[in-house]
């Protein structure tokens, strides 16, 4: 995708349309406000993404803070042993709804692609828990042509031409 700032410039030159551009191929007359819309939408759906995978990883690391926090007052502070355990099993127990819900935004957000096929697609929430996974790789099955394999992940629905 070209700088937005030399956009306007290219497409005069190429004499297309900004939309062409952005969609990758010739538009029709009559297809054009369709395929105006789908790109408009498309683009804020991407910037959407963008917003919240930010937000997971604001969110990650003010979960891991807290619970360290919690754990180590419960570790070095002089206080009772029953407040000690509350404190620490507090801070264990914390853990699984911070990491339910920062795997709710990471199915949410961006598409996943098939190795094989080249499907994207935006995965269940059971299929991306239970699927064994590195940074945002995972391995599952293709909804499409039913192979397993590691598909990656990717903010955008369409790849660009």
């Amino acid at each position: 995708m070209p700088d937005s700032s030399i956009m306007i410039n290219l497409c005069n030159c190429l004499d297309i349309t900004v939309n062409e551009l952005l969609a990758g191929e010739k538009i029709e007359k009559e297809k054009y406000n369709e395929k105006y819309e789908e790109n408009l939408l498309s683009i804020e759906k991407e910037d959407l993404d963008r917003r919240l995978l930010i937000s997971e990883i604001i969110f990650g690391i003010f979960g891991i803070f807290t619970i360290i926090t919690l754990i180590m007052l419960g570790a070095l502070l002089e206080i009772e042993m029953w407040l000690r355990l509350v404190l620490i099993f507090g801070a264990v127990i914390l853990i699984v709804p911070f990491a339910l819900f920062l795997l709710w935004i990471e199915q949410k957000t961006g598409y996943y692609i098939c190795p094989h096929c080249g499907y994207r697609y935006v995965p269940t929430y059971k299929s991306v828990l239970m699927a064994p996974h590195y940074f945002t790789t995972r391995l599952m099955k293709c909804p499409k042509c039913g192979k397993k394999g590691w598909h990656k992940k990717s903010i955008k629905k369409m790849k660009r031409k």
